[in-house]
């Protein structure tokens, strides 16, 4: 049906599809629970519907029922996207635990990385890794793939934290991959529906992306890379998401220095720190200081982005989109470190009433057994709690 359209009549069908698809999750879907509310590191203002992940995966069937989507993925393949889509969507609506998305991860990553070894063993015996050489037939590039398709859909998952990020993220991909552009056309429709989704999600914020829809996305370009990039050089596959994988590199070492879990979440990530540097220490930005703060963000990702084409100095550009990522993640994290410190305060003397309680209470772990052993002694009112 498809295959007599131009590429850009398949972008317009993507784009009408997505944006239809949108409205209706966003009118009947979202009341239903499918609704971000304002709380905690969430600085929106008012309940914004998180259906983005549903209207993607929605026009990705419909693309593929038409044969508008026939992206380079085989049947396993868009199986894992849709599960991973569909864990999303559990999450945006039931909160579930971070250790059974965790092991549902590595599970999809597993499965994906026996599916797609024969890529790169077909591919030549030995493929360039930094400044090696990976041998693909051994149990090394399996589990390489195995760590590739775990982190990198839990990093973009990571950065899907201001309007117009992850999406624009994503479009850049697909632009530098040139899923548009290939033999086929097919991309086109993609690439209407990311726009669909980026329109009602930038500058407004009308529609959030979600778990369900951040998750499938960085699947499906986990596996996107490995079809059209891994097949000649990993380290491409480097370049192109060199963005994410440093983001969480920082901010994993701003939680270790500052004594906190990996898995607790705060608001270290380059948007944030951007958004507070346009705004002078806030982060709830006007429209043109929050769209700066995006384009800072994302201006050093689409330059390393360009180690995939093929014009003069592409390569000084994707290095200085590199530093650039790197010398920012560096600063960003000696001021998260410096300014989230607890300051050093100086014990005074204790009244004499209260050493013998206090000594009792730095002895233990924490001050509980002692306001315990004071209620037992009746030291406190009935209604004080």
């Amino acid at each position: 049906m498809f295959s007599a359209l131009s590429q850009p009549s398949r972008f317009l069908i993507g784009l009408f599809t997505g944006l239809s698809l949108s409205w209706m999750a966003m009118r009947w879907i979202a009341p239903l629970g499918w609704t971000d509310h304002p709380r905690g590191r969430r600085q929106h203002e008012q309940p914004t519907p998180r259906t983005g992940g549903l209207a993607l995966l929605a026009a990705l069937v419909v693309g593929q029922f038409f044969g508008a989507a026939h992206l380079p993925l085989s049947g396993a393949e868009w199986s894992v996207v849709y599960a991973m889509g569909f864990m999303g969507m559990l999450d945006d609506r039931f909160e579930l635990r971070a250790r059974w998305k965790a092991l549902a991860g590595l599970a999809a990553a597993a499965f994906l990385a026996w599916l797609t070894w024969d890529i790169l063993r077909q591919a030549g015996a030995y493929l360039p890794l930094f400044t090696g050489h990976l041998a693909t037939h051994t149990g090394l590039a399996v589990v390489l793939l195995w760590a590739w398709y775990w982190s990198i859909p839990q990093a973009c998952n990571l950065i899907d934290g201001m309007n117009g990020l992850a999406l624009g993220f994503f479009l850049m991909l697909a632009v530098s991959m040139d899923l548009p552009l290939g033999d086929s056309g097919h991309g086109a429709y993609f690439l209407g529906t990311l726009m669909a989704l980026l329109l009602l999600n930038w500058p407004k914020g009308r529609q959030f992306l979600g778990d369900s829809g951040s998750l499938s996305l960085g699947t499906l370009f986990a596996i996107l890379g490995v079809h059209l990039l891994g097949g000649t050089s990993p380290n491409r596959l480097l370049w192109a998401f060199a963005y994410p994988i440093v983001d969480v590199l920082m901010v994993m070492a701003i939680r270790l220095s500052n004594g906190k879990p990996l898995g607790e979440g705060d608001r270290n990530h380059f948007h944030h720190h951007w958004q507070r540097v346009m705004g002078s220490g806030e982060e709830r930005l006007d429209g043109k200081r929050s769209a700066a703060a995006l384009g800072l963000t994302l201006l050093p990702a689409f330059a390393c982005m360009q180690v995939l084409q093929d014009y003069p100095r592409h390569r000084a550009v994707a290095w200085t989109g590199l530093l650039w990522l790197v010398s920012t993640a560096t600063w960003f994290y000696f001021s998260s470190v410096n300014r989230q410190r607890p300051p050093l305060e100086a014990p005074g003397p204790l009244p004499a009433t209260q050493s013998g309680e206090r000594g009792l209470a730095a002895a233990s772990r924490s001050g509980e057994s002692m306001a315990l052993f004071r209620q037992d002694q009746g030291g406190g009112s009935a209604g004080s709690r």
